[in-house]
């Protein structure tokens, strides 16, 4: 085998190694990937929701508006998590943000014909269960409280 073959066998091989490495301890997709949105971005979002439940007596108005818009800010929480997430609950993550995001589309209908918007929210809510289930498990297992998980370093 000449010189110059040889040495491009062992420069192919280093590529598809460095290739390989690069896609088994990709740090990209992880569950402290998952768990660091959930304690940051999340943790930020229930604040943020909370303030507005605790301000809704002294000013109602700016409550409902903070919490009008709380169904597309969950789910841009869950298109982050799953950007992030392991490729086994990466399409339960992306089924609820698109539900969510539904559901943040359809909130005006719903103050001209509130009966359909209902519906709507209780078909979309029963369509995603399983997504649910598995995203509030996985969640429960790997992250815990928004803030209160070991990855929230990084």
């Amino acid at each position: 085998m000449s010189p110059l073959i040889s040495r491009l066998l062992l420069i192919g091989l280093l590529v598809v190694g460095v290739v390989v490495a690069v896609r088994h301890f990709d740090t990209h997709r992880s569950v402290e990937a998952v768990c660091h949105v959930w304690d940051t971005n999340g943790l930020a979002l229930h604040n943020q929701l909370a303030q507005s439940g605790t301000n809704a007596s002294s000013d109602p108005l700016a409550a409902l508006g903070n919490l009008t818009g709380a169904a597309g800010q969950v789910g841009g929480l869950m298109s982050q998590m799953a950007a992030v997430a392991p490729s086994d609950v990466e399409p339960d993550f992306q089924e609820l943000a698109t539900a969510f995001n539904q559901l943040q589309s359809s909130e005006g209908s719903g103050l001209s014909d509130p009966l359909a918007a209902l519906g709507s929210a209780v078909v979309t809510g029963f369509s995603v269960q399983g997504a649910t289930n598995a995203v509030n498990q996985f969640l429960a297992t790997n992250c815990g409280i928004p803030g209160a998980s070991s990855s929230s370093g990084g």
